[in-house]
């Protein structure tokens, strides 16, 4: 099995190796020949690790590295300004690919780059549509954690628990969902190379193609000692449904809440488990080992479960907080697994929806909706393994 343990290892040696690089790069007028000959024995030094070490020989990271310190001497060699610029251009970029080709040329095959956690409580009506929605953008396994659902849950869930996609874990109590989220960091730590935490009304959506594992590793890869990766909300209103209609929950709300609303400042977490503690306070944001740091998609580390500057250009989260009227309803009167149960009047819940459907109802937005078609023939033919 691939062990994550070395992949950290190797991102960190890696780490070391670039930083002497750069700053040779960014100060290049104080530097000597021989001290660019020494950098580039590093990257020659490391090369031969990855090869030795991590079974990595005639892999695309290695041949990246000798195309990188090819262009370091060629770099270093120019009198000519302008093809110096060039070299150091080709020289970032030859990092670049470094950094996305080591996960997939380390010795054994990654199966589980991204997976997603998740605790829930009668949401088969939806589970489907958020497993295949995933599914689709890379992710790879989904822990699952039924906090006393009653909708039979656990036989739509069937299919994919027979194929592996899916672990199901019956979690009773009340304000359980931190104990669950950490019970996956403990129990499956070493299987995945990194898990967000997310709701079932939460769809994780990357924004630069459809690969959700390699958009977060090459986040991961922005700076030193990452362990967690906040990403912002886009919340999403009725867009006018009173019941609740028959299609995906994606494609019947294309209204959402503007990036400015207060709401969008929070952040789920897409953690690195075997760098963080734990979750102690809510479910946004987790608590890191020390020497770890949260960031955003731009690598910019902060604090808490607010990000006030998410842009979500690289990541983003789709919150579907009410759906329908008729929705919204049932999710007050089934409370929630981070809460204890509370009964509201009826003019309270009536007052609370329209307050939140009028601010999240500002701006259309359908970026999810395009991947409708898809996701229905998906469901289709799980269903067909019943």
């Amino acid at each position: 099995m691939f062990q994550w343990e070395i992949y950290d290892k190797a991102k960190d040696i890696l780490w070391d190796v670039e930083d002497i690089f750069l700053r040779i790069i960014n100060s290049y007028e104080t530097f000597s020949r021989e001290q660019m000959a020494q950098c580039q024995d590093n990257f020659i030094w490391y090369g031969n690790l990855l090869e030795n070490n991590f079974h990595c020989k005639g892999t695309a990271v290695i041949s990246a590295l000798e195309d990188l310190c090819e262009d370091i001497w060629l770099w270093y060699s120019t009198e000519d300004i302008a093809y110096k610029l060039f070299c150091e251009d080709a020289c970032k970029k030859d990092i670049d690919r470094v950094n996305s080709e080591l996960l997939h040329s380390l010795g054994d095959n990654p199966k589980n780059t991204l997976a997603l956690g998740t605790i829930v409580r009668n949401e088969a009506r939806y589970i489907e549509e958020w497993l295949e929605f995933h599914l689709y953008h890379g992710v790879s396994r989904f822990y699952i954690y039924d906090n006393e659902s009653t909708d039979s849950l656990q036989t739509v869930l069937q299919p994919y628990i027979k194929d592996g996609i899916v672990e199901y874990i019956p979690w009773s109590g009340e304000t359980v969902q931190l104990s669950a989220y950490n019970n996956a960091i403990a129990r499956f730590k070493d299987e995945a190379g990194y898990i967000g935490f997310i709701d079932a009304d939460e769809f994780l959506l990357p924004m630069t193609g459809k690969n959700l594992p390699d958009t977060v590793d090459r986040i991961f890869f922005l700076r030193r000692h990452v362990g967690a990766i906040g990403v912002n909300w886009r919340t999403y209103g009725s867009s006018g449904h009173v019941l609740t209609p028959d299609g995906l929950v994606t494609e019947e709300h294309l209204w959402r809440a503007e990036d400015s609303q207060t709401i969008n400042r929070h952040i789920k977490s897409i953690v690195n488990p075997r760098a963080v503690e734990g979750y102690f306070e809510n479910p946004h944001n987790v608590i890191m080992k020390q020497g770890y740091v949260c960031i955003s998609e731009n690598g910019t580390p902060f604090l808490g479960p607010f990000f006030y500057e998410g842009k979500c250009q690289k990541l983003r989260i789709n919150h579907y907080y009410i759906k329908s009227k008729e929705e919204f309803i049932k999710k007050i009167r089934r409370g929630w697994p981070d809460q204890s149960h509370m009964e509201y009047r009826e003019e309270m819940i009536a007052y609370q929806f329209q307050k939140c459907d009028n601010a999240y109802s500002q701006v259309k937005d359908d970026v999810a909706s395009q991947y409708a078609s898809i996701i229905k023939e998906q469901i289709q033919k799980r269903r067909a393994m019943r």
